[in-house]
Order: C-alpha cells, then structure tokens, then sequence
C-alpha cells in the first residue's frame, strides 16, 4: 500500500512538471491535446491506431501491429496511449511492452500522424509515458529507430536527452508493402537502426527532459569522414531529409553513416550473429535547414 501511494505521488509530481492534468484515470491533459489510455474493448480505437501506422510508415497490412496484439498490451504490463487534439481527433499513439526487467521497458512504435508532426504532440505523448513508467518503477526505456530520420533524432536526442549506444545492421530487413505492391516509407532500402535508452531513473535526464531543457556540448568538434584513427570527438553529416531521397541516394546516405557507426560504435551484425564493441557514442544531434544537414556529433566513452 505504501509503495502504491509513493508511486501516485511521484507520478503527480510527474505530470506538475510535464504540465499534463490527469481528468480521469485513464485520460489526461495539456493545452493542447488530450490523452487516454486505450481500453482493449473499444475496437474501434484500436482500429485508428492501425490508420496511423499505414499513415506514417506504409507499410502496408501485413506488417502492422494487429488489434489483437494492441488488446492485449495492457494486461501484458506495457501501455498503449492515444493522442487527441482538443476536439478528440486522433493524432498520434505510444506503444510500450514489459520486458524480462521490470525496470526496462521497451518502445515498439511512436506514430505521429504525417500531418501533426512538429507540433509537439509526439514528444508529449513520450513524457507522458515516461511518467507513467516511472510510476511503475521502471527506469529505462530502450527502443530502435532509423537515425537518417531527422526528426526522431531531434524528438529524442535533443528534447528527450536519450543516448543511442547500438547500431543494429538491416534491423527488420526490407520491409515491403505486399498489399498495394508499392514503396514503404524506406524504399525497400535496408533498416538500419540505433538502440537508445532513455534514462528516466536518472532524476538530471529526466527533469531536464520534462521541463524541455535543451543540452548541448561546450563545442562544436572538426568533422571526421572515417580515415585514420577516431578522434576523441568529431562530427558527421547526414541528409537533412531522408524521406525525399531517391532509393540510390538513401542507399548512399546508409552507407556511409553505417561505415562510420561500425568504426566507432557497438553494432549488431544480424546477418551473422556478430557483436562488436565500439569506442564512441553519439552524444548530441543538430538539425541544420539551411545547409540541408544534420549533424551528429560522436565522443568517445569514459
């Protein structure tokens, strides 16, 4: 009973710092959208999340998460949220599953729906998660996300504070669109991904993260293009908007990050089962519109 009132309290405090108001217990609030936590009972809302998946990625029925699978998260010991704007329109959902650590959970898909991303809503939906897992006692959430995608870099390097410690080659290999035989999201290109984690046991990297505190590094290092020894720290470029490349032009773009991520970072080699261990982590993310690059900036582990 004691360690049940401890946790309300501390997601109380949560939700103060995240500036979200909890209106009923399983719905909550901010000035600018709504959200619930979705009842396995209600179809029809399990349905909407499968619409948003195909909105986002395309990627077509057969590989979206099924409402049989979402109805079942809950009771599992993960959380399925939706997100709404003020006139209950969906915008986006969070799906989050238990793992074998009650400390650890882990964040199968953020979807934003394509016309309400930048509006801060998907980072919203995370705090908020991020507050409800806290309350559960979890302290880490890890998940994997293709780091040619910008704005999830910005979304969770820069607003959330998480740290990409893995790269992952051809993650979930290619993924097609059997149902309309046309192109997913990726252009039937290879799915590399980062793992990050996000710390929210750490009480700096959380608030920092609630009260959408910025950090960056003291200095900007030299760019580095893979030859020779890794500096200590250094800078490498990607395109600044991965989705409107051709397929070449996103094979490129893969290729030379990942040349550059398995020089220095810890990697999974899908292919063969191999792990390596690397030197580097990639600390921080700079979104640069005007030059059309982003920017990651690598530092060497201590």
């Amino acid at each position: 009973m004691a360690e049940r009132l401890q946790n309300k309290d501390r997601l109380q405090i949560d939700l103060n710092e995240i500036g979200l108001k909890q209106t009923s217990e399983r719905t909550w609030a901010s000035e600018n959208n709504l959200f619930r936590r979705v009842d396995w009972r209600e179809s029809g809302h399990l349905d909407v999340i499968g619409n948003i998946q195909n909105a986002v990625w395309n990627f077509g029925d057969r590989n979206v998460v099924p409402p049989n699978v979402l109805a079942i998260v809950e009771e599992t010991g993960g959380d399925l949220l939706e997100a709404f704007d003020l006139s209950w329109q969906p915008e986006a959902f969070a799906l989050t599953f238990a793992t074998s650590d009650p400390k650890i959970f882990f964040l199968h898909m953020l979807g934003v729906d394509p016309n309400k991303q930048s509006t801060h809503v998907g980072q919203e939906t995370m705090l908020l998660q991020g507050a409800l897992a806290r309350s559960k006692g979890v302290e880490t959430i890890e998940w994997t996300y293709d780091p040619l995608m910008g704005g999830n870099s910005n979304l969770y390097m820069t607003k959330l504070h998480a740290i990409p410690y893995k790269y992952t080659i051809n993650k979930y290999g290619i993924v097609k669109n059997e149902d309309t035989k046309g192109e997913s999201r990726y252009k039937n290109v290879q799915t590399d991904r980062f793992t990050v984690k996000w710390n929210i046991g750490n009480e700096s990297i959380w608030s920092s993260a609630a009260r959408k505190k910025v950090l960056t590094l003291p200095q900007n290092p030299d760019f580095w293009n893979g030859k020779g020894d890794a500096p200590d720290s250094f800078r490498f470029g990607v395109p600044y908007d991965f989705a409107v490349l051709s397929t070449a032009g996103m094979i490129d773009a893969r290729q030379a990050l990942r040349e550059i991520c398995l020089k220095v970072m810890d990697y999974d080699d899908f292919s063969n089962r191999d792990f390596h261990i690397g030197t580097h982590l990639p600390f921080e993310f700079t979104p640069d519109p005007d030059r059309k690059l982003n920017t990651y900036t690598f530092v060497r582990k201590s």
